[in-house]
């Protein structure tokens, strides 16, 4: 292994580290990191092993918190991790997926109208 894969993975924590850490599960985390490859950083050693970057750490939990706490779909996870990142200095007429403001209020309101039928039958 070269010193650079050395040093990402001294750096990194391994799937089960970050089960450990989060107590989000290993399958949940391989689901994920299909789901939000474009946002969550994993890296694979040279014996194919994932290893997860502090950073990734960081959005694992907080996908789990607006999972658990607020009831979000993995959809409206994605929603509302765009709309931060579009709100960080992206153009206000369109976001990374080239939606236009019609298009993100159509979205927002189908959101918000899952979020209200999970949370009037306490569905999770």
């Amino acid at each position: 292994m070269n010193r650079v894969l050395a040093n990402q993975s001294e750096q990194s924590l391994s799937i089960g580290q970050v089960t450990a850490l989060t107590g989000v599960g290993k399958s949940t985390l391989r689901h994920w990191e299909r789901e939000f490859h474009d946002i969550l950083d994993s890296v694979r050693t040279e014996g194919n092993q994932r290893r997860f970057t502090p950073d990734a750490v960081k959005k694992i939990e907080k996908i789990k918190e607006m999972v658990e706490d607020h009831g979000l779909t993995l959809r409206g996870v994605r929603m509302k991790l765009e709309e931060e990142h579009s709100t960080k200095g992206e153009s206000p007429d369109e976001t990374t997926s080239g939606e236009t403001p019609n298009e993100n209020l159509k979205r927002l309101a189908e959101l918000m109208t899952e979020h209200i039928v999970k949370r009037l039958f306490h569905e999770r």
